[in-house]
């Protein structure tokens, strides 16, 4: 058992895609659950939820996009994966958050995906997640053994390669994670042809891919599109009359607006320590 995660802004984005993929035009088959939400309605619960995380006036990413898959061998029923979600979210302490969660049926292996809201409907606090991965990962290993369920921690391209190896990858830019194949990135291609054709900067197409519930990262072999915890190369996924050189032409340098944005980031993150420093002031 795996698990991967990532987070964004757009709860309708991420439900939406869980419902429907991306055609929007057919439902995905496999079960659909929800926890503290009323209704198990994609366009209801996405709804709560957007409204739910304006409780919070800091968080910028409030959807936590969490993927929990089996190995294909394993012979795992809609209680199973709803127990090992229900007991993946208690580990992490999101219990008592705002939970849509979907299986699919579309690959060979079981797999469901859960759209989290990281702002407590109560509080209205922000879940900070620190260390997650860690924390995924351990959860899903102590699953294993529990069930006797087949060790999938060293998926990867060989799998040679546990789940921490690939996340740790990630951030040190050495990343070493798996790779799509090649019919998902064929259909990512098609799914991205009108977006590749249409967008204006690198912030532009950043928002719409998070909308679609993926994410734009540098890595040392170039830029890389993930969707959970596999990725496609940029290149590859431009239509046939866009090469790499007329889209970067284009957007401009994708290191100048990385490097830009981490400042930007940054002078954000030092306004909100003036700001919770002025609030403790206030209420003292």
């Amino acid at each position: 058992m795996i698990g991967t995660s990532s987070r964004g802004s757009s709860f309708s984005g991420l439900i939406n895609y869980l419902e429907y993929g991306n055609e929007r035009d057919d439902d995905r088959e496999g079960f659909v659950g929800v926890r503290n939400l009323p209704s198990d309605d994609p366009e209801v619960a996405a709804k709560i939820m957007k409204a739910t995380s304006k409780l919070s006036k800091r968080v910028k990413k409030p959807v936590y996009h969490l993927i929990l898959a089996w190995h294909e061998t394993d012979k795992i029923s809609p209680e199973d994966m709803v127990h090992s979600a229900d007991s993946m979210l208690k580990h992490l302490g999101l219990e008592d958050h705002q939970v849509y969660m979907k299986e699919h049926l579309d690959k060979d292996y079981p797999h469901m995906h859960l759209a989290i809201n990281r702002v407590h409907p109560e509080t209205g606090r922000a879940w900070r997640g620190d260390g997650d991965r860690y924390d995924i990962r351990n959860k899903c290993m102590e699953l294993e053994q529990r069930n006797d369920w087949v060790k999938t921690q060293k998926y990867g391209k060989t799998r040679g390669m546990s789940i921490y190896d690939m996340e740790i990858g990630k951030r040190t830019g050495d990343d070493k994670g798996r790779e799509m194949s090649k019919t998902d990135e064929q259909k990512l291609r098609e799914d991205l042809t009108h977006t590749m054709s249409t967008v204006t900067d690198w912030k532009d197409l950043e928002s719409r891919l998070d909308r679609r519930g993926l994410e734009l990262k540098q890595a040392r072999a170039g830029i890389r599109i993930y969707r959970g915890g596999r990725y496609a190369k940029f290149s590859k996924l431009l239509p046939p009359k866009i090469n790499a050189k007329k889209m970067h032409n284009k957007l401009g340098s994708f290191k100048d607006y990385m490097k830009d944005k981490t400042k930007r980031e940054a002078r954000l993150n030092r306004k909100r320590e003036r700001q919770r420093d002025s609030d403790r002031d206030d209420s003292r």
